[in-house]
């Protein structure tokens, strides 16, 4: 009895799965795409970059819950965004990937499309694994 006390003392809720709308340290300011990466296998247009496409976009996040995505300077979205962690556990491979993640808002309605994302030094990574407001394929962006 004693040792299954012990037990249940020890056990700590795991705050893995809270969502923070205020946390957008890492994300916030102007991103430039480099280049989408997509499943399939090499090709003239795999991996696509601007040189390639023939266009360059930019992902702006603002501290205020802002974004704007222009493509060769139009505004081709926009709206606000909340910003969220979790995990994401890929049942197939048993695999636990840690994401932030961003669910984005047009005239204050939620969208259906949430980015999960990985900040590596000035590299903005979107998992190529979910629905993307950018697009399919693993895009890479870069901070201006």
């Amino acid at each position: 009895m004693a040792l299954v006390i012990l037990t249940l003392a020890s056990c700590k809720k795991s705050t893995n799965n809270t969502v923070s709308t205020k946390d957008t340290s890492g994300i916030v300011g102007n991103w430039k795409w480099i280049e989408t990466q997509f499943d399939y296998g090499p090709s003239d247009s795999n991996p696509l970059r601007p040189q390639y496409a023939g266009y360059q976009k930019i992902l702006s996040f603002n501290s205020d819950h802002n974004y704007i995505l222009t493509k060769n300077n139009v505004i081709i979205d926009s709206g606000t965004y909340t910003h969220g962690h979790a995990n994401y556990v890929d049942s197939f491979f048993n695999e636990r990937f840690i994401y932030d993640s961003i669910l984005y808002y047009h005239k204050g309605i939620r969208s259906s499309n949430i980015d999960y994302y990985k900040i590596y030094s000035d590299t903005l990574l979107f998992d190529p694994g979910i629905i993307h407001i950018l697009g399919g394929g693993t895009v890479y962006w870069k901070k201006q």
